[in-house]
């Protein structure tokens, strides 16, 4: 063997050390600072029979250390990378179209049943009365019911014997506009009609929960708020749940990645119905579209110039249906859902990540007004980035984000939660209507018992 040979092995030799010190030193630093950032779930509520309930039955997740997984769980912008590259298992749907009555409005529902003889896809598409507790789930922004963190949940949910229900808001999910109005984060009148359509489909004493992500659960907490006040929340819906919600909407405040990642999906969002909206005749909203559109426009600048134009609802009773703001402002401060949650009257479940940049700053300067409600129980992580929360587990080490969708190490910590929540609150509910119906029952005889004793005494 020449000296030239000799010398190009001494150099692969010498590379090979060099590539496995920097692999094990990388190692080594993730895995210290994963360990760091393994914690117990913070819970907080009110001392309530209720909650103390809820949370003992939630116990096999919540007194459980949340390790997040190497590399991704230890990462907030990497956590919501890679839930955006989640696929989530796919599940056999019912897509169903709604118009709303209000302005016209379609809104796509995928419906997910669970595989037993209480229900089948064909009682959906025949309309016939749902006898199985129902789970409406509401997506975040720019995103719809085939993203993998909703097909996830709705898994989950159908896993577990109950009825999983997409909800696509205005424009998304494939589906064109019918009208020139676009989602908004203040319109709670879609979500409205949509779960008053389900629940007058649901036999009677059939449950229904909703579940919100981001966007989804602020509009979500908006709705309960509202409906709390007014007394029109239906008997059935019994609880929600509300992940990563914003709180505050402020697009002014918002800082960067997340104002052009935002500013990007608005104009996509706008790009992609631009045949509906040029449907509308009004010269001086074409002129601000085409404005939005620029690529120089900021996303506080979008919102100023359209939201003029932006459909809204009154937030007291009977929710009327109106059109456009003064400013930005005024849409920000009517969208933001923190001034309703002291009004839910359902237990509600409220979930955040300390490093998620877009809402945990929010949630904890408004945590007096969640607190201030007995109803709400709220959830906080060390990390989980937005909506993103990779664990790891002892079958997965480098976390949940897996090819196999279906398994249960490929699920999300929030989702397992979530899931687990709604599992608690339909059987509490239905052991609650037992008891009552037993009390019910003894209080009869007792009753039987005492008119049958002033018979005989009056005979006597």
């Amino acid at each position: 063997m020449t000296s030239q040979s000799h010398g190009d092995l001494r150099v692969q030799e010498r590379l090979k050390i060099i590539f496995t010190f920097i692999v094990s030193s990388c190692l080594i630093v993730e895995k210290r600072l994963q360990n760091r950032l393994t914690q117990f779930p913070l819970v907080l509520h009110q001392d309530t029979k209720q909650n103390n309930e809820i949370c003992s039955l939630l116990s096999a997740i919540l007194l459980r250390k949340m390790r997040p997984s190497l590399f991704i769980g230890t990462r907030s912008i990497l956590n919501l990378t890679f839930l955006s590259l989640k696929i989530g298992p796919k599940s056999r749907r019912f897509r169903e179209n709604v118009t709303i009555s209000f302005d016209g409005a379609t809104i796509a529902l995928d419906w997910e049943i669970p595989s037993n003889e209480n229900i089948s896809l064909e009682d959906i598409k025949r309309k016939l009365p749902i006898r199985c507790p129902v789970v409406l789930i509401l997506h975040g922004i720019y995103t719809d019911t085939t993203h993998g963190y909703i097909r996830e949940i709705m898994h989950s949910i159908t896993g577990q014997g109950f009825v999983a229900l997409g909800m696509n808001f205005r424009g998304c999910g494939g589906t064109n506009l019918s009208t020139p109005r676009m989602l908004n984060a203040a319109y709670t009148n879609d979500l409205r009609a949509i779960v008053n359509m389900i629940s007058s489909r649901l036999a009677p004493g059939t449950p229904l929960l909703i579940i919100g992500y981001s966007l989804g659960g602020n509009i979500l907490v908006k709705y309960l708020g509202e409906s709390g006040v007014a007394g029109s929340l239906p008997k059935n819906m019994i609880g929600a749940a509300s992940i990563a919600n914003p709180f505050k909407i402020d697009d002014a405040k918002r800082r960067e990645p997340w104002n052009s990642i935002l500013r990007i999906g608005a104009k996509k969002a706008m790009f992609l119905q631009r045949n509906s909206l040029k449907k509308m005749t009004c010269p001086n909203f074409q002129r601000n579209y085409r404005s939005a559109q620029s690529i120089t426009s900021t996303l506080p600048e979008m919102n100023s110039l359209l939201s003029p134009y932006y459909i809204r609802n009154n937030s007291n009773h009977p929710f009327e249906t109106k059109i456009g703001y003064t400013e930005a402002r005024e849409y920000w401060q009517d969208a933001s859902s923190h001034k309703y949650i002291a009004h839910v009257n359902v237990p509600l479940l409220i979930v955040y990540a300390s490093d998620d940049d877009i809402a945990s700053k929010n949630t904890t300067q408004y945590m007096n007004f969640c607190l201030s409600n007995p109803n709400v129980i709220v959830v906080n992580t060390a990390t989980g980035g937005h909506l993103g929360w990779h664990h790891a587990s002892r079958n997965s080490p480098f976390g949940s984000f897996s090819l196999n969708p279906k398994k249960e190490e490929s699920k999300s910590w929030c989702n397992k939660l979530v899931a687990k929540f709604v599992d608690v609150i339909i059987k509490r509910e239905f052991y609650q209507e037992i008891a009552a119906r037993k009390m019910l029952d003894r209080r009869i005889l007792i009753n039987k018992a005492f008119e049958e004793a002033k018979i005989i005494k009056s005979q006597i």
